[in-house]
C-alpha cells in the first residue's frame, strides 16, 4: 500500500472552543495515489450533555473512490454501550453514498464527547479508484435533507433531536503517478527542444 499523505488535519481544540455541537471527518484534507486505501474518521465534539445517539450518511465521488468498511469506534463500539450498529454495508446500490451509519444507547449518554478531543463514531476505510479531488461530505440518512429533522443526525437518550451546529467535511486530492509526471516532463522537454530546432531551421 502506498503512502497516504494527511495535510492540514482538523483543530478539535478549534471546534471545542467554539460552543455547540461540531461533527468532522479528519483529516480535513489529504493527499492520495491511485490504489492508495486510507481512512477517514467521524468526530463528534459537543458541549450537549445528553448524546444517546446518531443516525448519518457519508457521501463522496464514486469516479475517484471507493468505500470497503465502516467501523464503529469510540463510546459506542464498547460492548455494554452502543446497541444497533450494522453489522454490513451495501457499497454498491447507491454508489457515492454510505447509509445507515447509525447506533444508540441507553447505558448513559456518550460522554467523551464532551471532553476537549471530543469523541471518534466510526472510522471509514476507502481505495482510490480514479484521478482529481473530491469532497467527503456528512450528511442526513435515508434521503433526508439538511437539518435532518426526519432522521437527525444526533439524539438524546429521551429520542429527541439534537441539532449539529457545524459539519466539517473533509477534501482528498489524488496525485499522479510519478511515471506519469516523469513521462510528462519528458515529453515536455522533448517538445520544447524540438521547438527550439524548427526556430533555428527558419532562421536559416
Amino acid at each position: 500500500m502506498r503512502h497516504l499523505f494527511a495535510i492540514a488535519a482538523l483543530s478539535i481544540c478549534a471546534g471545542w472552543a467554539r460552543a455547540g455541537t461540531v461533527m468532522s471527518l479528519t483529516p480535513s484534507s489529504a493527499l492520495a495515489q491511485f490504489g492508495d486505501t486510507f481512512s477517514l474518521s467521524v468526530n463528534l465534539v459537543s458541549t450537549n450533555t445528553d448524546i444517546s445517539g446518531f443516525d448519518f450518511a457519508v457521501q463522496y465521488d464514486p469516479l475517484v473512490l471507493q468505500a470497503l468498511s465502516v467501523t464503529e469506534d469510540g463510546f459506542f463500539a464498547q460492548p455494554t454501550n452502543g446497541c444497533c450498529f450494522p453489522t454490513t454495508f451495501d457499497f454498491t446500490s447507491n454508489p457515492g453514498t454510505i447509509s445507515g451509519i447509525t447506533d444508540s444507547t441507553s447505558n448513559g449518554p456518550d460522554t467523551n464527547a464532551n471532553l476537549p478531543g471530543g469523541d471518534t463514531l466510526v472510522s471509514i476505510a476507502f481505495q482510490v479508484v480514479g484521478g482529481g479531488t473530491t469532497t467527503v461530505a456528512l450528511t442526513c440518512d435515508a434521503g433526508d435533507t439538511l437539518p435532518c429533522l426526519t432522521f437527525p443526525m444526533l439524539s438524546d437518550s429521551s429520542f429527541n433531536a439534537i441539532g449539529v451546529d457545524t459539519l466539517n467535511s473533509s477534501t482528498v486530492t489524488v496525485l499522479p503517478e510519478p511515471s506519469t509526471a516523469v513521462l510528462s516532463a519528458a515529453a515536455l522537454a522533448w517538445l520544447a527542444r524540438m521547438a527550439r530546432k524548427r526556430a533555428g531551421v527558419f532562421r536559416r
